[in-house]
């Protein structure tokens, strides 16, 4: 019952009390009307080249894809069940939008070009550097940006430890045997002698089999910024959450 109160919690999560927002734009792509982090509500009329799409978040938790062409067309409002009111619709503009807002997110250097990248996978864990990461509760995949060359990894956790596993040259995915514990807490990670302490969170099924949006609330409220890029990527592109 908490966990689903929560999913409830996290759907309605993205909107502030700002007069009759209902929806705010994920991504774009193909047209320059529209910016990730654009609110829109039930009289919004939107128009699109063809080729161009935005994805849209609505308050149900609904993830909806538009693709052009769209000539002055209004966008049907999903169903509504409450307006909880949070800062989540604030952090999800920040980490969409400009690229000042994003560093501080993302805890970055001043020089930052607002491209911070997300994991080719929504699951994939990387460790690039410290922090929180979200995981599904069967399986552990790490994840690294270069792979030019092999290097030893061990990882320890409040209920496990493997040593010495070779992540070979080339392969920038190192699956963990399933035989490690997986739990929620501290998972230290250490990549060719650098140390990573992140904070692994697991996803509750019903979140994690649910609707997007309330999967995405959810990586918001763990801060699994990256992750939640990459969820919005994968909507975007109609490709499987995996």
């Amino acid at each position: 019952m908490r966990e689903i109160s929560l999913a409830l919690i996290l759907i309605f999560g993205f909107f502030s009390s700002v007069a009759r927002a209902e929806m705010i734009i994920v991504s774009v792509s193909g047209t320059d009307n529209f910016q990730p982090g654009d609110k829109l509500d039930n009289a919004s009329i939107i128009s699109l080249p063809e080729g161009a799409k935005i994805t849209v978040l609505h308050k149900t938790g609904d993830m909806q894809v538009v693709t052009g062409p769209q000539v002055n067309q209004q966008l049907p409002a999903k169903n509504k069940a409450g307006d909880a009111p949070t800062q989540q619709w604030e952090m999800l503009s920040s980490i969409l939008g400009h690229s000042d807002k994003r560093a501080e997110v993302f805890g970055v250097s001043r020089k930052f070009d607002g491209n911070v990248p997300a994991t080719p996978r929504v699951w994939h864990v990387s460790v690039d550097s410290s922090g929180p990461r979200c995981i599904q509760s069967s399986q552990l995949v790490l994840w690294r940006s270069s792979s030019e060359k092999q290097q030893n990894v061990s990882i320890r956790s409040a209920t496990g430890r493997l040593k010495d596993i070779s992540w070979a040259e080339g392969q920038k995915e190192l699956p963990i045997p399933d035989t490690f514990t997986l739990s929620d807490g501290r998972l230290a990670v250490s990549v060719g002698g650098a140390l990573r302490e992140l904070d692994l969170h697991i996803t509750p099924p019903q979140i994690a089999n649910g609707k997007p949006g309330a999967l995405l609330g959810w990586l918001l409220d763990k801060k699994c910024y990256r992750q939640a890029l990459s969820l919005i990527e994968h909507v975007h592109m109609e490709a499987e959450i995996k």
